[in-house]
């Protein structure tokens, strides 16, 4: 049976506008499970994300994900630089502001029975939105992540030089696959 043990330390990481004095990445895989987790630390804020889950690796050469074992992910952040997340965003030109996050989701081995909790918060963002135009500014949105399957886009709203906007919105999903949504801007 094989087994992995990976870390990778990063230092004076750019992304961006965002700055990282270090990223730490560190895996295993071994005895039919695995473990992942990235940690990102700027000088004003940091972030993780947890990953495990079951592995399916034997004498093979490259690994499965096992669906004999459950699927667990946590991310945590605290004043995180959303600029990072900008080169991911192909809808946006300019991207910036600050995350805080405590967010967890759960599911069986078969990918049924999901189970989500926990709250993402934006603030002080700017948003550069080529398809329309326009850059936002004094952006801020309240997510909340709840075990019934639901996402809640608790408010956003956002300034442009016409106005101030406000978005409500909430989804949903049936283990994971998307069920509906509905949404009320103003």
């Amino acid at each position: 049976n094989a087994a992995l043990t990976a870390k990778l330390d990063f230092s004076d990481v750019r992304i961006a506008r965002a700055r990282f004095p270090k990223i730490a990445f560190s895996a295993s895989g071994k005895d039919g499970s695995m473990d992942a987790s990235v940690m990102l630390s700027q000088k004003d804020g940091s972030a993780s994300v947890e990953a495990k889950g079951g592995l399916d690796w034997g004498a093979k050469v490259v690994p499965s994900v096992s669906t004999e074992r459950a699927l667990e992910a946590k991310v945590l952040a605290k004043n995180l630089n959303a600029a990072a997340f900008l080169p991911f965003v192909s809808a946006l030109s300019d991207l910036d502001g600050r995350i805080d996050a405590d967010a967890s989701v759960t599911a069986g081995a078969d990918g049924k029975n999901v189970k989500m909790q926990g709250g993402i918060n934006f603030r002080e963002g700017i948003l550069g939105i080529p398809a329309v135009g326009q850059e936002f500014r004094e952006a801020k949105a309240q997510i909340k992540l709840l075990p019934n399957g639901t996402v809640q886009l608790v408010e956003a709203t956002a300034r442009d030089a016409t106005g101030e906007f406000r978005l409500v919105a909430t989804a949903h999903f049936n283990d994971l696959s998307f069920a509906n949504a509905e949404a009320t801007l103003t």
